[in-house]
């Protein structure tokens, strides 16, 4: 019996973590990123691009890890796709501010391409954490 039992728990500790779980530490993890960037933006210290890119690139390594609910993973796979052009439009959109003339009144393009994947990031995130309810 106590083999049996210690059996069973090492089966159960090698087991790969539900996809929803995998959903939960997504969340998790944009939200301690997000924290790390207001913290560090309160202390005017500007977050790195590698910063960003390894950003996008651990939200990729967890959405890959789901595989049992096709929904959840195309949608994990979406958010892992908007994290990347995320990393990828700073510094494009820093080196369009730094060229900007003072009197330049209209954002550089880059605000406005920023602005349509943050809004499509934030609405997968939702879809994902309504989901997977914590």
């Amino acid at each position: 019996m106590v083999v049996l039992g210690a059996t069973a728990a090492v089966v159960l500790s090698n087991r790969a973590p539900s996809d929803c779980a995998v959903v939960s530490s997504i969340i998790d993890y944009n939200n301690q990123f997000n924290e790390s960037v207001r913290q560090k933006s309160d202390a005017r210290v500007e977050t790195s691009d590698s910063d960003y890119t390894e950003w996008a690139a651990r939200i990729k390594q967890l959405a890959d890890q789901i595989h049992n609910n096709q929904g959840l993973a195309e949608q994990a796979d979406k958010l892992a796709d908007l994290a990347g052009q995320t990393a990828a439009l700073v510094p494009r959109y820093r080196a369009e501010s730094s060229a900007m003339s003072p009197l330049e009144t209209t954002p550089p393009e880059s605000v406005r391409d920023y602005s349509r994947i943050g809004t499509e990031f934030n609405d997968t995130l939702a879809v994902l954490d309504n989901a997977c309810p914590s």
